[in-house]
């Protein structure tokens, strides 16, 4: 069995971006993936990460260089898009994952053979 953790956007956006939660994103999903864990993300992950690079972009937040090497990192990362009809109708409370650390951010596992 393989755990698959659905990763939200803002999540690998802290990853990369200088935010109030960076380092935890990036802890996270470190130890995500050092768990072996299958990282997947909602169809419009991508859309929504260059959506949200731009707006910084047009902020004056980021140069259009730095979004630019922000975006090919965030395209680069594992990470494969799905959509689970199972997921989206399963019932509630799910198995709840709770890393390591004084983090706030429990991410939803569905466990899954491949």
């Amino acid at each position: 069995m393989t755990s698959a953790v659905v990763v939200d956007s803002g999540i690998m956006l802290a990853s990369v971006l200088a935010e109030a939660h960076s380092e935890k994103a990036r802890a996270l999903v470190g130890w995500l993936i050092g768990q072996g864990a299958s990282i997947v993300v909602p169809t419009l992950f991508l859309y929504e990460v260059v959506a949200v690079l731009r707006k910084n972009v047009y902020r004056g937040l980021l140069s259009s260089k730095e979004a630019i090497k922000h975006r090919d990192v965030l395209l680069a990362q594992p990470g494969q898009p799905v959509i689970d009809g199972g997921l989206l109708r399963r019932e509630f409370p799910s198995k709840l994952l709770q890393p390591p650390g004084n983090s706030n951010v429990i991410a939803l596992v569905r466990t899954r053979e491949r």
